[in-house]
């Protein structure tokens, strides 16, 4: 199991390391498995209306000195009750937004407590790629954070897919648009100070930060471990062996607690959105997609 931040405490300082370079995504799995997903998801808008100029009837107004008398609809006037108002069907306003994502993908995210579990990468990614393609196809823009472009329309799924899994690993919030919706999607098992950064930046957005905790179950419930345990970590040099660790799993817990406290209550505008690996996606990705249309 990787050593989560609160017990890297006790170990020397170590910077979070860069994905292995030879680790071949399985791009097509995870993209066919995202299709599936977003077909639970609504495919509507995110967002709020507004009122303007598209294709989707919204509301009856009354009708405004100055406006031309092409906009009155004819025949809703001839019903209203009062023969002195003038209704003009309003539509809504269809303007495209913007999606940014990124998915952590650091060596520790390779992890699974057991190979019938799909790792936190694949599973981040599917989420992401989820709600990128419901985003795509409600008309928004969507974009890897740090990445070259921003595509509109479904077909642009498999282009988003690559740019996921190339993006610079450790981009800041500096390379997204202030106004963007942004999914970050990791364990944020991270050392204290770089989630106090995380938090502190997105605190300064005017866009919707959601944060997407993918886990493994046992990195929540601690629960399979008995005896002298050693854990390792593909980011650190160092081994940590705690004895009678079922001893300290209380205490594990709590600090985990604590640790996702911090997280649920980044901000006005961040949402965060756990996941255990064991359990259905569905649940956590409407929830995540209800975020994201709230909030707009």
């Amino acid at each position: 199991m990787p050593i989560p931040s609160f017990l890297r405490s006790l170990l020397p300082q170590a910077k979070r390391s860069s994905p292995a370079a030879n680790h071949h995504s399985p791009l097509p799995e995870l993209i066919l498995s995202a299709g599936k997903l977003a077909t639970a998801l609504e495919a509507g808008r995110h967002g709020g209306r507004k009122a303007g100029h598209g294709e989707d009837f919204w509301q009856y107004r009354p009708h405004m000195p100055l406006e031309p008398a092409t906009l009155v609809d004819w025949k809703q006037s001839a019903r209203s009750p009062n023969p002195e108002t003038l209704w003009v069907r309003e539509r809504e306003r269809q303007s495209a937004r913007q999606l940014l994502l990124w998915a952590d993908r650091s060596p520790s995210m390779e992890w699974r407590s057991t190979d019938t579990l799909s790792t936190k990468r694949d599973a981040a990614i599917t989420a992401l790629l989820t709600l990128g393609q419901a985003a795509l196809k409600a008309g928004e823009r969507v974009g890897v954070l740090g990445g070259p472009r921003c595509y509109s329309g479904p077909q642009h799924l498999p282009r988003l897919a690559h740019d996921l899994i190339e993006a610079p690993p450790n981009p800041t919030l500096h390379h997204a648009s202030p106004q963007a919706s942004l999914i970050m999607a990791s364990d944020f098992l991270w050392p204290e100070h770089e989630l106090d950064a995380l938090l502190t930046a997105t605190q300064k957005r005017l866009g919707i930060t959601a944060l997407f905790g993918v886990f493994d179950p046992q990195e929540r419930d601690f629960s399979a471990y008995t005896g002298h345990v050693r854990f390792k970590s593909d980011e650190e040099p160092n081994t940590l062996t705690l004895p009678a660790v079922s001893s300290l799993r209380e205490t594990y817990q709590q600090h985990l607690k604590n640790h996702l406290a911090r997280l649920s209550h980044g901000g006005r505008s961040t949402s965060f959105i756990p996941y255990r690996t064991d359990q259905p996606m569905g649940a956590s990705l409407m929830r995540l997609h209800h975020v994201l249309g709230e909030k707009r």
